[in-house]
């Protein structure tokens, strides 16, 4: 041992090998004695200071690392971890290069099945956390935090884990404290980024370095099988993100975006992931949801630093409303609600802009169009669409940057009919543009960021939206598909009049005006499906009639709402365009309801007269002038409409031309409205309000206008 360094180092190119081959033997006897006087010499090496910028000792002790992957022999993995804990405890001081292979030794370790080898190894990595720290904080923090991941993805042992779990929280904040590296000093020079402020760290490589490991260590460990592990992992995560993303400035929160939070959706998103189909399955029932919520609370919290993701999340979000599996639909759509209802008051104009190109798009592409189509071919054609996957790696790519290979295989004109993209965006698709030339440089929130872009902010959020829609079929596809995309159709529809009803007052004329445009196209829809009778002959015994029924009804109801509301508000421009749109809205719908349902009394008729009755009660909370100029318009339909044998339609008309007549003198009655049946804000659909409530608002109408005439 008394040779100098650089002649060790000649030397051990070959003993190492040596050390290895005979360290790996079939025969235990020799591998433990070549293991043992490995030791012995790297003890006594150990005993040296390493020189500066020499790495002697990660070559000196790599035999280790090798063996304990290479030979399975529980024995000899053993030793090898007694060795490591023995070599750290007489000599931490001196080590310095030779952390990287302890690392790789406790690595190895940590993905073994064996617990003599993994619980062993995790409490020498405890050790080194709890009393070496220091020693390693500054030239060895990424390969400890690597370490601690390989644990944290031990499956055998759950406890080992949850352990890891907090150990990376732990590192999280000694690099958070400036324990690892220096942080950034005063604030950070103006970007493109909204919401930028004096922040610790930045996108500079140093920082990445060290930020990186830990929070895709915290993303990977999110997939873990067991479910409390990864709930563990998914909270501590975030909370990571809630404790010290105030000191991360705006593109470095783009990176993790990126390379932390997208990953951790990406099977669900594009339907391929690593996971088998019943994992993957399992996952979205159990963490989905979770995971989904914590990201919209996370934008949320820090809206004002990282509200430039806003276009991006809505992407992933939209991804997931528009797979065939109900339950990450109604994820998604339920998410995309509690997202605008939570921050809707602090959104700019652009944002509403791209929340109701979303919501257009979401709404355009989940009507159950396939009902109009004929039934699956087995052509050759047909079975080459049908294969088609994504094929292309989506780690690290923003969500509208998703290469989908198969998304519109075959009914191109559809996207050209609605106007949606053209032929850039098709070229775009075809692969004739490169990303870049797309989205601009970076390509994220650069309509929220005020950044130069080669196409209009909305254009590009239409392109993302395109690209993560899953392809669109020529044919009829699975039943429980159909009816699965019409409940989510329903749920946003749904959430449209909750939108508008919480934040109206923030919304422009245009987003309004487009809002009621796309929720009268879905009744139009609904309703030419409704009353083709072939369609609903071949289709009623499916159920998926009734889903359509139910879109028909509360398409309109949900318009009702916003037209009324609209038509009330103080605002002139707002109330001049429910005025215009108000009145024949609801005379095509009591027009159609007289020529074709009055006499009738099927399930349809009766939804139907549902829809009439919330008009009628509507009109009649509405103020004298505007109830005189509507009703006048429709009044020979109400006519018609006594004749009805529906006693909840006959009641509310009762009320109505009572109040005619006192308006005018023509009856010699005090009238007195009656409580409201319902309240034009209200977000409930006509099929939700109760029997015995109807049956009670239908016996105090019928009271009021007994009274005077008992009189």
């Amino acid at each position: 041992m008394g040779r100098i360094r650089i002649v060790w180092s000649s030397i051990w190119n070959f003993l190492g090998k040596h050390f290895i081959t005979v360290g790996c033997h079939k025969n235990l006897d020799t591998a433990l004695y070549a293991i043992d006087s490995l030791k012995q010499l790297a003890t006594k090496f150990l005993a040296k200071d390493e020189l500066a910028n020499y790495h002697f000792q990660k070559d000196f002790l790599k035999p280790f690392e090798s063996i304990i992957q290479f030979n399975p022999s529980v024995a000899v993995r053993d030793m090898i971890i007694s060795c490591v804990y023995n070599m750290i405890h007489a000599r931490a001081d001196n080590i310095k290069s030779g952390w990287k292979s302890i690392f790789g030794v406790l690595t190895a370790a940590a993905s073994d099945n064996n617990e003599k080898i993994v619980r062993p190894a995790f409490n020498i990595v405890v050790d080194i956390r709890t009393k070496l720290f220091e020693l390693i904080a500054d030239s060895f923090f990424v390969e400890f935090v690597n370490c601690l991941v390989a644990f944290g993805k031990n499956q055998a042992y759950k406890d080992i884990s949850l352990g890891a779990i907090n150990s990376l929280v732990f590192c999280a904040g000694q690099l958070a404290n400036g324990n690892v590296c220096r942080l950034k000093e005063g604030g950070v020079e103006q970007g493109s980024f909204v919401g930028q402020t004096d922040s610790s760290f930045s996108a500079e490589d140093q920082h990445i370095k060290y930020w990186f490991p830990i929070l895709t260590g915290f993303a990977e460990v999110v997939s873990h099988p067991h479910i409390d592990v990864r709930t563990i992992a998914l909270e501590r995560l975030f909370d990571v993100f809630k404790d010290y993303g105030s000191m991360l400035d705006g593109p470095l929160w783009n990176l993790v975006f990126r390379g932390v939070i997208l990953p951790i959706f990406v099977g669900v998103r594009i339907g391929i992931n690593d996971r088998p189909k019943d994992e993957s399955d399992v996952w979205i029932q159990t963490t989905c949801m979770h995971a989904t919520q914590s990201l919209v609370g996370l934008v949320s919290h820090f809206f004002d630093k990282i509200s430039f993701l806003l276009d991006e999340v809505l992407a992933l979000l939209t991804s997931f409303v528009l797979q065939d599996a109900e339950n990450l639909a109604e994820i998604g759509c339920t998410c995309l609600l509690l997202l605008v209802m939570k921050d809707g008051g602090r959104f700019t104009s652009y944002m509403w802009d791209i929340i109701c190109i979303t919501i257009e798009h979401i709404l355009e592409h989940t009507k159950p169009a396939e009902v109009f189509l004929p039934p699956p071919r087995t052509s050759r054609r047909t079975r080459r669409a049908s294969s088609m996957t994504p094929k292309e790696e989506v780690l690290g790519a923003g969500v509208g940057e998703l290469p989908l290979s198969a998304t519109h295989s075959e009914d191109e004109s559809i996207a050209a009919e609605n106007g949606e993209g053209g032929d850039e965006a098709w070229a775009q698709r075809l692969g004739r543009v490169p990303d870049s030339d797309v989205d601009g440089e970076g390509g994220y929130g650069e309509g929220i960021a005020g950044g130069e872009s080669k196409r209009d902010p909305l254009e590009q959020m239409r392109l993302k939206l395109q690209r993560v829609t899953p392809p669109r079929v020529n044919h009829f596809s699975s039943i429980t598909a159909v009816k699965a995309r019409a409940s989510v159709h329903l749920s946003l529809l749904q959430a449209v009049g909750d939108i508008y009803a919480e934040h109206g007052s923030v919304m422009s004329l245009a987003n309004i005006r487009d809002l009621v445009q796309v929720v009268l196209s879905s009744w139009q829809f609904a309703n030419s499906a409704n009353n083709n009778m072939a369609l609903r002959t071949t289709l009623s015994p499916t159920g998926i009639m009734s889903k359509i029924i139910k879109i028909e009804i509360g398409s309109m109801s949900c318009c009702v709402r916003l037209l009324f509301k609209l038509y009330t508000e103080e605002d002139p421009q707002k109330q001049a365009l429910g005025a215009s749109l108000l009145l024949p809205t609801i005379k095509s719908v009591i027009e159609e309801f007289v020529n074709t349902a009055l006499s009738l009394t099927t399930g349809y008729t009766q939804a139907k007269a549902s829809l009439v009755i919330q008009i009628l009660e509507a009109l009649y909370l509405l103020p004298n002038n505007q109830f005189e100029e509507n009703l006048r318009a429709i009044y020979h339909y109400l006519i018609a409409m006594m004749a009805s044998d529906n006693k909840d339609l006959r009641a509310v008309l009762q009320v109505l031309f009572v109040r005619v007549g006192t308006m005018h003198n023509l009856a010699e009655v005090t009238w007195t409205p009656p409580p409201p049946a319902i309240n034009v804000a209200d977000t409930t659909t006509p099929q939700q309000q109760q029997q015995p409530q109807q049956q009670q608002q239908s016996q105090q109408q019928q009271q009021s206008v007994a009274q005077p005439r008992q009189q």
